[in-house]
């Protein structure tokens, strides 16, 4: 009877320490929107850190809440001490989702993360629109080395589509002016020239898994923009 006790004891501890062990560290900060606009209560906020390390998007840890509140909104992202690891690729999203995508949203790539850093303040902005000037110490995106979402494709928003890749263009800063990009699906990555307010990129090299529609369609859409890009405007 006591080693029963003992066993059932030692179990129930188990169980409260694991949510403490699990989640060993916190990335913190508000986000904001400039609209004067009241959102319904079905309206939410999310708050996301990515793994982007190895040309693709992996989610690490995620916070959300009602976005009905109003900006600011401050989050609180829970992550697994062992999913991040020095010389590592981060990034992290904040949107408010209303109806059935963003209605706002801003993204960045956490530079010398998982160091720490100073509380994050980020200024979203409805898809396509450009953002508004940023306050003190808020997060200004610069086009290289930068987490782009991608919220429209030849003027149309993308659809809400099940899947663990939401569609991003990231132009890196290296020797080789490499970009990688998702719609989705296959990670694709390729080379660009950039020369003032001139963009160009070349052919990207793809994996080859089957995409199911609509995103095979979107993904050769999404090569044929690329193909024809001569500038950009930020």
């Amino acid at each position: 009877m006591q080693k029963t006790t003992l066993k059932h004891a030692l179990a129930v501890i188990a169980m409260m320490l694991a949510p403490l062990s699990a989640f060993a560290d916190q990335l913190t900060g508000t986000a904001s929107y400039r609209e004067r606009i009241a959102l319904p209560p079905e309206a939410t906020f999310r708050a996301t850190l990515y793994d982007i390390s190895n040309n693709g998007q992996v989610e690490i840890g995620r916070f959300e809440a009602s976005g009905d509140a109003g900006p600011p909104y401050r989050f609180i992202i829970e992550y697994a001490e062992e999913d991040v690891v020095e010389g590592g690729r981060y990034s992290v999203t904040t949107e408010v989702i209303w109806p059935d995508r963003a209605y706002v949203a801003a993204g960045t790539i956490l530079g010398g993360f998982p160091e720490v850093l100073p509380e994050l303040e980020l200024i979203m902005v409805r898809p396509g629109l450009s953002p508004a000037t940023p306050g003190p110490g808020a997060l200004q995106p610069t086009l290289q080395d930068t987490y782009w979402r991608l919220d429209t494709l030849q003027r149309e928003a993308f659809q809400k589509i099940a899947t663990e890749r939401e569609p991003y263009l990231v132009l890196e800063v290296s020797e080789d002016t490499a970009y990688r990009a998702t719609i989705g699906c296959n990670r694709l990555r390729g080379s660009y020239v950039l020369d003032g307010e001139e963009l160009t990129f070349s052919p990207a090299a793809s994996t080859m898994m089957a995409c199911p529609e609509p995103l095979d369609g979107l993904e050769r859409l999404f090569g044929e923009v690329l193909a024809e890009a001569t500038g950009l405007a930020i």
